[in-house]
């Protein structure tokens, strides 16, 4: 059964229970008033005839009355009065029962002269039941008293309650159609946005597009709150979509550039083995140079995957054993490991003690002055400044070459980006990608930038403890 359904159906049974319970409490509410309310009316009613006989002229008393249309008592539910006078006489009566009035019980009549107002319940015939009212009156004026009888069928209170159970009950019946018609409308308007949020996720489930979006919700509530965090979370799943088709892209471009560069020292080897195996006998330059050549293609094989291996275990974020590392220290080991010394202008200004791992802050280090040698010009300025009152220290390496582009100052750190110059070269295309790498492990920044005076400076910064 569809959510909109139930909960139609709930709203119907809600205003039923309702119904039902207000019926049952207003007929037990009649059920134990009615008596009451029934023997107020006809005291009132006696006290009220008994009133106007103190008044009423002598002819009203000379001899039993009976109205044009008397009240049946055994069959109506009609209020009636009965005069008798003291002797027994009935002087007036508007009720009867089987074409006579009824008659009053002779301990009422001594009660009611003894008590003043008496309440009873009496059977003036077989299954007919009828309570009565009784006062007494007295005219000393014309020497006559009697009883005042005021009665009323006993029926009138089953009569009222069934009367009150069938209004009940049809309203009953109009109430529960209206709830459950005016539950359609509110549950058909409150799931519009839900439905429209199945069908969108739907669409997107089918056609991949993340870019759909839910219409803004125009009230300020649960449904507009699920609008909004919906959306939200659409925006977060096609940035990640869009993040991860980037980096398969990357990944893509990084595995043709890593095959590419392995082919070709690969392909340089294969050739110098060919040619050893088919020409043994060769020159000894020509075997010299070739073995010469097969080494340096090795050697850039090894560089190669050391580098991808770094490259991948940044990607896995797989850190190095770490510990408080002095500065000073790691920049002179980086220009005694570049080998180096005699072009690599040394500047420290300040000291501090960085929290990492010493291997890994010197090859950041190393790589920037290799990079600097390779793709620029001397002199090579390697400073280090640690400013007062900062928790950070900054370190340059600055070159005096043709700098690089403005528009390529970020792709220099993309693995394999090499400018045609930096082909000439040699060099691998990972070391400032690597340099990167680690330096964002570390907590810090490295960024690219040109001298006004012409040159790259590659400014890191890292944070102190």
């Amino acid at each position: 059964m569809k959510f909109r359904t139930r909960l139609t159906w709930f709203g119907a049974l809600v205003a039923a229970l309702t119904v039902l319970l207000f019926g049952a409490l207003l007929s037990g509410l009649v059920t134990r008033t009615g008596p009451e309310t029934q023997d107020q009316g006809l005291v009132d009613l006696a006290t009220r005839t008994v009133a106007a006989l103190a008044t009423a002229p002598a002819a009203t008393f000379t001899g039993p009355v009976l109205p044009p249309v008397p009240v049946d008592v055994a069959a109506g539910t009609e209020q009636f009065i009965q005069v008798v006078a003291a002797d027994g006489t009935v002087i007036f009566s508007t009720g009867q029962v089987a074409g006579s009035p009824p008659s009053i019980p002779d301990d009422l009549v001594t009660r009611t002269r003894s008590e003043g107002t008496v309440l009873a319940t009496i059977a003036p015939a077989p299954g007919v039941d009828v309570r009565v009212a009784l006062q007494p009156f007295a005219r000393s004026d014309l020497s006559i008293s009697g009883i005042v009888m005021a009665g009323q069928s006993t029926a009138i209170i089953a009569e009222n309650l069934s009367g009150l159970r069938a209004v009940l009950f049809i309203a009953g019946i109009i109430t529960v159609l209206a709830a459950w018609l005016v539950s359609r409308l509110v549950a058909d308007r409150a799931l519009e946005p839900l439905r429209q949020l199945a069908t969108t996720t739907a669409e997107i489930a089918s056609t991949g597009d993340f870019h759909r979006r839910l219409p803004a919700a125009e009230s300020n509530d649960e449904v507009g709150a699920l609008t909004a965090s919906f959306n939200a979370m659409l925006d977060r799943l096609a940035d990640s979509h869009r993040r991860l088709e980037e980096s398969l892209e990357r990944q893509r471009r990084f595995v043709a550039d890593a095959s590419h560069e392995l082919r070709n020292p690969l392909t340089i080897i294969r050739s110098n083995l060919t040619f050893l195996e088919m020409r043994p006998q060769a020159d000894p330059e020509d075997l010299k140079a070739a073995l010469s050549d097969s080494a340096r293609a090795a050697r850039r094989m090894t560089d190669l995957i050391d580098g991808l291996l770094r490259l991948a275990r940044l990607d896995a974020g797989q850190t190095a054993p770490r510990g408080p590392v002095l500065m000073s220290r790691v920049l002179k080991e980086a220009v005694e490991r570049s080998g180096l010394t005699g072009q690599v202008a040394l500047d420290v200004r300040g000291d501090a003690t960085v929290n990492g791992n010493d291997e890994d802050l010197t090859r950041i280090v190393t790589n920037l002055i290799e990079n600097a040698v390779t793709h620029g010009r001397p002199p090579i300025e390697l400073s280090m400044e640690h400013p007062d009152a900062s928790r950070t220290i900054v370190i340059t390496v600055s070159d005096s070459g043709p700098g690089i582009p403005a528009d390529r100052l970020d792709q220099v750190f993309d693995r394999f980006y090499r400018g045609d110059e930096a082909r000439s070269a040699g060099g691998t295309g990972l070391g400032l990608a690597i340099s990167r790498g680690l330096a964002l492990q570390h907590g810090g920044t490295l960024v690219a930038a040109n001298r006004p005076a012409g040159g790259a400076v590659f400014t890191l910064t890292l944070p102190t403890t």
